[in-house]
């Protein structure tokens, strides 16, 4: 035993209960620097800086209790004056009738660990500062990048409808899809900072996922009808309305997977598919697929597509253009989000993203939701005269929101900072804004704050425009007092829809009234009205709440075949009208035509019963 504590590189120390060093072995020598023959019979408050010596007594005390002390990291002097860092365990040594009789400390040299510790410390500091520093570089080049670009999407849409010559439209057309390019490549750089300083966070509510997945058909459908692709929405009746998900986030999901599948397929279909699994009490599993008939991953691909800036190869990036961040990002939310994504391609045959999100609760029955309509002809809002005021201190964006407005009956105010803005406030009679985030003078939280403590302006709408997509997140905006938000660059769609929740519109700006219908004779038409009860009103139920593209077309095509089957020119025109704004995505205008579908089977009746039509 004393061969094995002399040869062992653990500091081992045996002492007196009153402190006296009465062993020392050859860890102790090379920890503390002193030979066993210059510290035996001398006090162990020699190696124990000043401020630690009281320590001593309460650690004499302890042991003399019967207790242990455990892995206390401290300070210890050596010999030459230098502090020695280790970790001391002390116990009592007791002779044969248990009495204890000294103090054993065993325990080991940690100075190196613990400067190896520090400057891993400093070391991950320095690049958390670091990140931090290049997230905060990413949001002011967002801001600073964003303020031109909206310039430059707003102008580029306005000329695209003013321009008639095909040349400049195509010209005008090339311009304003590399605008919304290089706004995608933003984007996906600050989704990738946001996630790399773990920024990214979930914000759960109660979600429609119908309207959620078809809002993605409405907006890839015409791309899909460009590349004459079959593009297919799918979900499951099992499915409950009512799930407890970050919209944002699972939109995100379903937009970059559809995205590429689009992008990267030239012909055949794109289908989305929407189920659950392990339905148990009031919590499921979603399931979301995204198959398509493209190209296909090869096999050695598989995971690396999932990782930062990747890609196939270089001449992808070249012919599709890309990052290689969108699907990065998708596997890092899917993985926030506790699901996980999946991969079946061949090459040449296509490809299935399949994402699984575990464990979702079904949430209480929704109240009709109030959702932001899918792209739409701006002209099917009509406006009551109404005026807004401008804030921003860049006089581009003030002009691209005056040129939106050119078409409407607005009287448009301006001010370039929050504190010109009250003073507009005070001379004017204003029935909405829209405020900048960040002004100069005084910016557009501060003038928003203002706005609702004035007992005379604090019904008035604030929406905010703002560049940074880093700054305030949209539900904080909404706690500072905004109505609404919408970040920079704003496309007229988007504007224009805005002010649609909030000013008033004239009758009939959101419906479509009916037109008389012309006396016609109609072959038949009792069976023509049993074809509609029987046939065309069980599809007309089914659209009652959502509508899904697949399924208005098909009621549009049976009112269209119901029409020619009959000769009746208003059913078949009543179809292909419903049929046209569908396909052109006149959103407003066929909510309208559904809604107005029973008046004019009513009407049509009562025009056939009042004129003796059999």
């Amino acid at each position: 035993m004393a061969a094995l504590i002399e040869t062992s590189d653990a500091i081992i120390i045996g002492k007196s209960l009153d402190g006296i060093i009465e062993s020392w072995n050859r860890g102790a020598e090379m920890a503390y620097g002193y030979k066993a023959e210059e510290v035996i019979g001398m006090p162990i408050s020699i190696i124990v800086p000043n401020e630690l010596k009281s320590e001593l007594g309460n650690f004499s005390t302890a042991i003399k209790s019967g207790k242990r002390i455990d892995s206390l990291e401290t300070k210890r002097i050596k010999k030459d004056g230098s502090l020695v860092e280790v970790s001391l365990n002390f116990s009592g040594i007791k002779d044969l009738e248990g009495n204890i009789t000294g103090i054993a400390v065993v325990g080991q040299n940690i100075t190196k660990q613990k400067q190896l510790e520090r400057e891993l410390i400093a070391a991950k500091e320095k690049a958390e500062e670091a990140t931090q520093s290049k997230s905060m570089f990413l949001a002011n080049m967002s801001h600073e990048i964003r303020t031109p670009l909206n310039a430059i999407l707003g102008f580029s849409e306005i000329l695209a409808k003013r321009v008639t010559n095909p040349v400049e439209k195509e010209y005008v057309q090339s311009m304003h899809n590399s605008g919304k390019a290089l706004l995608n490549l933003i984007n996906d750089l600050l989704d990738f900072s946001k996630m790399e300083a773990g920024k990214l966070e979930l914000y759960a509510q109660t979600v429609d996922v119908r309207y959620l997945v078809h809002d993605m058909e409405s907006i890839f459908r015409l791309k899909a009808r460009q590349k004459q692709l079959d593009f297919v929405v799918n979900i499951e009746d099992d499915v409950p309305p009512n799930l407890v998900l970050d919209e944002l986030k699972v939109r995100q999901v379903l937009l970059n997977l559809t995205s590429n599948a689009i992008k990267f397929t030239e012909k055949g279909f794109v289908k989305i598919n929407i189920r659950v699994e392990k339905v148990r009490k009031r919590v499921v599993d979603l399931i979301m697929e995204v198959r398509d008939s493209g190209k296909g991953i090869p096999v050695e691909y598989h995971q690396k597509i999932f990782k930062l800036f990747e890609q196939q190869d270089n001449a992808i990036s070249k012919q599709y253009g890309g990052t290689g961040l969108g699907l990065a990002i998708t596997h890092q939310i899917v993985n926030l989000m506790g699901g996980h994504i999946d991969l079946k391609s061949v090459v040449e045959k296509g490809s299935l993203f399949k994402v699984r999100l575990p464990d979702i609760s079904v949430g209480n029955e929704m109240k009709e939701t109030v959702r932001k309509a899918a792209p739409f002809l701006e002209s099917d809002i009509k406006f009551d005269p109404a005026t807004i005021l401008v804030v921003d201190d860049t006089a581009n964006n003030r002009e691209v929101l005056k040129a939106f407005f050119e078409d409407y009956p607005f009287v448009v105010l301006e001010a370039e900072n929050g504190q010109k803005a009250l003073q507009v406030l005070n001379n004017n009679k204003v029935d909405l804004v829209f405020m900048d985030i960040r002004m100069p003078v005084m910016g557009g939280v501060e003038a928003t704050q203002k706005i609702r403590e004035h007992p005379e302006w604090s019904h008035i709408p604030v929406i905010a425009l703002t560049a940074s997509a880093t700054e305030f997140e949209g539900s904080q905006l909404l706690n500072m007092g905004f109505n609404d938000y919408l970040r920079k660059p704003a496309g007229l769609a988007e504007v224009i829809h805005a002010l649609g929740d909030f000013l008033k519109t004239e009758p009939n700006g959101h419906h479509v009234a009916l037109k008389p219908i012309p006396l016609e004779k109609i072959i038949h038409f009792p069976e023509m009205v049993k074809a509609l009860e029987t046939d065309i009103f069980p599809l007309y139920k089914d659209l009652s709440k959502i509508r899904p593209r697949s399924r208005v077309k098909a009621f549009a095509k049976a009112l269209i075949a119901l029409g020619e089957a009959h000769e009746s020119e208003a059913v078949g025109n009543y179809g292909r009208d419903l049929l046209l704004a569908g396909e052109n995505f006149l959103l407003e205008k066929e909510k309208g035509l559904l809604d107005n579908f029973t008046n004019f089977v009513e009407q049509l009746k009562n025009q056939n019963n009042d004129s003796g039509t059999k």
